[in-house]
């Protein structure tokens, strides 16, 4: 255990409460692995925010920033909007100097603690002294500043904060062995013991002690006054002291240290024994971007608690979801070959598989409930778009599986999978729906029937307050009765049409969408031969009115796609002019992206290769693949350097040729996941103390 200085720093608006002088307005106590010090303001600090770590590493190149006050002294601090803004309006009155009519101020007590994560609006006021506990970043965008001549970050303020009230929960402390949690986030846990005797702290992972009152002794020795802090950086035994107040952040068995480099840390896939290992070129822990729990831990479990507290079924769950990821397959007998195991005929090992997907109480809908509700928390912004697909899944030799039925264009055996994604402005995806269609299925209704469920699902999983969505459709949803049912709804859409249809108006759609000028034009990037490219595109407008509903009609043509390259798209967005005309081919535009992640999941997982009989099992397989999927979009939606270093492990050679294919993907994800499982390996055999052999 070391002893840490603190360091004063002194700051224009800085107090005198802390016990170094006046002027003193922050006391460093710690720099990593995390940020932590003592704030005293004697004037109100400008209203900030913090970027979260998705748009940081895309736009800074560097981790996001995510904090926790313990108040110290009693006052008033800003916490969030009073009521929803838009993006607009919050830039006016920023600009305007009327902001602090719109803000939310917060009365607090000593012993509150708040925690603010990314995109929340905040501020101390005078008087409010705190212990901050932060990640460690200096990104910090300064929204409004009371008229003070200093520089404000408007623009990527707008871009991440929170323009709704911010829930503000003070959970009640939660009871530990001498003490009181008071906080527990993914970053850092927050703990409070009192001054009391001897007290021992059992250190589950790096832990920084620091005494706010009274006097320390450690042994027989007296150490100091507060503020005084003691930081132990590894897991080790007990440690032992008198009179400590606070130790903040033991990991309760989570090893998810944050990282000092460009990436935090991964919560979710496989329940293998991972560690925050610094990886060769990648400056810190390689784990990023979900917020999905690992299977194995206590939080993941509660996918199954739901209909089952039999730990059997717990680990058959996550043997499936490691072996599809390992084995890049839907087949149980290629996922029981990647897994270890200790039987000498892996026979009894995959009869166990078959009856977990048997097994009556695992449903289909309760795994993917988990991943609607984790995924659908990520997406950030006003405007959604619910990306709708039907995509087949196409088994040619199959004769016999319950439900099969001749799907897509060239009218093969198979189902079809639809599926309703949400796509934020940054990219981030949800799942809002997933249903394997079974044409051939015994009390199969309509496929229209099917979209309507589709769309109130996803109305109801990615909607939310001042949140606008707009769906977004192709192949598949141009017939019409489909298409009927879309408009019956009223929600706003954007549908690409391929069949002619007569307007109210006389004349039909193919005449008006031939006759009509494309007068304007613009670059993009979209994937033509294999490759994403920038593209020359031209369109324009006109209004419309079918069946009985006035609509807008854009004509895009691109010609580096040839015949494909025509869209005929029809919406309920108003169009009045070159703007929001651009505005709807570049939601149809993004629809295409929805084409990587069907490829993670057919290329990369191989969702056409399951040989299980019966639609329940078969939708079992598919529901572990659809969460696994919108894992991986995480990991590719990162982009390099962690991408690049996946595709280099995997196999990559840098030929000008070479595709970066899901497979490349998967087997560098799978690579560095058998590393890090050996590590920890080696590290138990030689008894936890972190040596290696050789």
């Amino acid at each position: 255990m070391r002893r840490l200085e603190p360091k004063p720093v002194a700051r224009i608006w800085g107090g005198s409460g802390l016990g170094f002088g006046p002027g003193i307005g922050e006391v460093w106590l710690a720099e990593a692995p995390l940020l932590v010090k003592l704030l005293d303001p004697a004037d109100w600090l400008s209203v900030q925010v913090h970027p979260p770590h998705e748009y940081a590493l895309r736009v800074e190149g560097k981790p996001g920033k995510y904090e926790a006050w313990y108040v110290l002294s009693p006052g008033e601090l800003v916490y969030g909007l009073a009521r929803p803004l838009s993006r607009e309006e919050l830039r006016e009155r920023a600009l305007a100097g009327t902001l602090e009519e719109v803000l939310r101020r917060v009365r607090v007590e000593p012993g509150q603690v708040l925690y603010l994560p990314a995109g929340t609006i905040h501020a101390l006021g005078p008087g409010v002294r705190v212990y901050e506990v932060q990640t460690p970043s200096d990104l910090t965008y300064r929204l409004y500043d009371y008229g003070r001549p200093r520089e404000l970050h408007l623009e990527k303020a707008l871009d991440v904060a929170i323009l709704e009230p911010t829930p503000l929960t003070l959970p009640p402390p939660e009871p530990v062995l001498g003490g009181e949690r008071l906080l527990s986030t993914p970053f850092f846990d927050l703990l409070r013991y009192p001054l009391a005797g001897e007290l021992r702290v059992r250190a589950e992972g790096p832990t920084l002690l620091t005494l706010l009152e009274g006097r320390l002794g450690s042994g027989r020795r007296s150490c100091g006054r507060p503020p005084l802090s003691f930081w132990s950086p590894v897991r080790r035994r007990s440690s032992g002291a008198r009179g400590f107040g606070w130790p903040p952040w033991p990991r309760r068995g989570r090893d998810t240290t944050p990282c000092s480099g460009l990436y935090p840390h991964l919560r979710f896939v496989v329940n293998l024994p991972l560690r925050a290992q610094p990886v060769s070129g990648t400056g810190g822990d390689p784990w990023t971007c979900s917020r999905w729990p690992r299977p194995g831990s206590r939080s993941s479990r509660a996918v199954l608690r739901a209909f089952s507290p039999d730990k059997r079924l717990h680990r058959r769950f996550e043997e499936v979801v490691r072996g599809a990821l390992a084995a890049g397959s839907a087949r149980v007998s290629e996922m029981v070959a990647s897994l270890p195991s200790p039987l000498q005929n892996r026979f009894h090992q995959a009869k166990a598989l078959y009856r977990f997907l048997s097994n009556p109480r695992v449903e289909a809908e309760a795994l993917l409930d988990r991943v609607y509700q984790e995924s659908a928390t990520a997406l950030e912004g006003e405007e959604v778009l619910v990306l709708l697909d039907l995509s087949p899944v196409v088994k040619p030799y199959a004769r016999a599986l319950e439900g099969i039925a001749r799907v897509g264009k060239d009218r093969r055996p198979g189902y079809e999978l639809l599926t309703a994604l949400g796509l934020d402005p940054a990219g981030r995806l949800a799942l809002g729906y997933a249903h394997l269609v079974a044409y051939g299925e015994r009390g199969f209704a309509s496929l229209p029937k099917e979209v309507e469920g589709a769309i109130e699902a996803a109305r109801e999983r990615l909607g939310g307050v001042g949140r606008r969505l707009v769906y977004v459709a192709d192949r598949g949803f141009d017939d019409r009765k489909v298409f009927g049912q879309v408009l019956a709804l009223g929600e706003e859409f954007v549908v690409r049409v391929y069949r002619d249809r007569k307007l109210g108006e006389g004349g039909s759609l193919a005449k008006v969408a031939s006759s009509l000028a494309l007068p304007c034009g613009e670059e993009v990037e979209l994937r033509v031969g294999g490759r994403y490219q920038r593209v020359r595109l031209h369109f324009g407008w006109r209004e419309v009115e079918v069946e009985g509903r006035r609509l807008h009609l854009v004509v895009c043509r691109v010609p580096a796609l040839g015949r494909r390259g025509e869209w005929w798209l029809l919406t309920s967005l108003p169009v009045r002019g070159r703007e929001e005309a651009a505005r709807v081919v570049e939601a149809y535009r993004r629809r295409w992206e929805v084409e990587r992640f069907f490829r993670l999941l057919k290329t990369g997982l191989g969702l056409e290769t399951f040989q299980v009989r019966g639609l329940a099992r078969i939708r079992k397989v598919v529901a572990v693949l659809l969460g696994l999927a919108v894992f991986l979009w995480e990991v590719e939606r990162l982009g390099d350097p962690f991408k690049g270093f996946l595709l280099q492990l995997g196999g990559k050679l840098g030929l000008p040729s070479e595709r970066d294919g899901p497979y490349l993907l998967l087997r560098g994800l799978v690579r560095l996941l058998n590393y890090e499982v050996t590590q920890e390996l080696l590290k138990q055999a030689k008894g936890g103390r972190g040596r290696s052999f050789g």
